[in-house]
């Protein structure tokens, strides 16, 4: 709900709202409670596969520190595992956050120009 306020304040023209929360009063009065869930799917999913792929870079570094080592690490997860998994998560999560930052600089550039 908070990230639907903020883009949606973010990507309208000046002078609609006048904050955050003008733009979360307008919305429940237009839209109703549903209208701060709207767009939720993209993003869930999103989470979903960023999830997968941290626990299956976790379980890559996990295999692979065994056969290395040869050793069960499975009962003993040691930190070499955790930077695995985030190394692995890194390649997702990041171009992602950068194009969402890129498209909320380019609309606070176009609302700029409007000004």
């Amino acid at each position: 709900p908070f990230d639907t306020v903020k883009v949606r304040v973010q990507i309208a023209e000046a002078g609609v709202y006048n904050g955050y929360a003008d733009c979360a009063t307008k919305l429940f009065k237009k839209e109703g409670i549903t209208g701060f869930y709207r767009g939720i799917a993209a993003p869930t999913i999103g989470a979903g596969a960023e999830n997968a792929v941290c626990f299956a870079g976790y379980g890559c570094g996990l295999r692979l520190y065994d056969w290395v080592h040869n050793t069960n690490s499975a009962k003993d997860p040691i930190p070499q595992q955790t930077i695995f998994a985030g190394l692995s998560l890194i390649h997702i999560s990041e171009p992602t956050r950068l194009l969402s930052i890129s498209y909320a600089v380019f609309c606070l550039k176009k609302k700029k120009r409007h000004i």
